[in-house]
């Protein structure tokens, strides 16, 4: 049986094409707020407060850099793991030292209208921890981020 990824916030579809470009096995989909002809594979629209997937329908959940755009992470987080049957990938930035409010509004600054107002939800490093602890997931942190003992590519069941 194919292996499945669902992208959750993918854009244009380009990280999940990269995926697929490593794994081309994979039965991706994606599911973003807006909906971009371009992505090449399937996509759904979703506010994303309730994912439109059935409970443990994927192998794989995966957000690249959407938790800061959402007003609380944990309850996205929440629905990836109703719907993911193996695994949640996420990579994502956390606000740590000074600067990464500025630098974060800095980098998000082509934003749209739709993300700009609740862009900057970002959690301490701890914080993100906590709520996936709590949530019943393991963390692996690398390089002063979420790491592993062995590398996240063999951790992720695809």
């Amino acid at each position: 049986m194919p292996r499945t990824l669902v992208d959750i916030g993918c854009g244009d579809g380009q990280i999940a094409h990269l995926v697929a470009e490593k794994r081309p096995q994979l039965q991706i989909s994606g599911i973003d707020i807006l909906v971009r002809p371009q992505t090449g594979f399937p996509c759904n629209r979703s506010t994303a407060i309730t994912l439109p997937l059935a409970d443990q329908s994927v192998d794989v959940a995966m957000f690249v850099d959407v938790l800061h755009h959402t007003n609380d992470p944990l309850v996205l987080l929440r629905e990836a793991k109703r719907v993911a049957r193996q695994a949640i990938l996420i990579k994502d930035h956390c606000k740590n030292g000074l600067l990464a409010g500025p630098t974060l509004r800095f980098m998000d600054g082509s934003a749209t209208p739709i993300t700009a107002s609740c862009f900057l939800q970002l959690l301490e490093r701890t914080a993100l921890a906590g709520g996936l602890a709590e949530l019943g997931l393991n963390t692996y942190i690398r390089g002063g981020r979420v790491s592993a003992d062995v590398p996240w590519t063999q951790k992720i069941p695809l």
